[in-house]
């Protein structure tokens, strides 16, 4: 949601920075916890519904950027940085 904020490139290369370091770790967090709450048998399973979730959301984030791309009244990308955040942060703030 902060890369809509940025106003020339030295600071969304510089929000994409931190966004990619706090990323980096998410698939091989994945790896350590699914090998030590699984046994091997569940594994391979468990990592297989992971790359297919990844693939259906790369499908539907595409037709989702598709969709905002014919935004006309804010640029594209900006509306894309605030809706998709929101899309993923709206289940946890109806949770909590």
């Amino acid at each position: 949601m902060l890369m809509a904020t940025a106003f020339n490139s030295g600071s969304l290369i510089a929000v994409r920075f931190f966004l990619g370091a706090t990323e980096a770790a998410i698939a091989p967090g994945l790896g350590i916890v699914v090998s030590m709450w699984y046994k091997r048998s569940e594994q391979p399973f468990r990592h297989g519904i992971w790359f297919q979730g990844i693939t259906i959301a790369g499908i539907f984030g595409g037709l989702l950027a598709y969709g905002i791309g014919h935004v006309e009244s804010i640029a594209p990308w900006k509306v894309s940085s605030i809706l998709c955040p929101g899309i993923e942060v709206s289940p946890c703030a109806v949770i909590i």
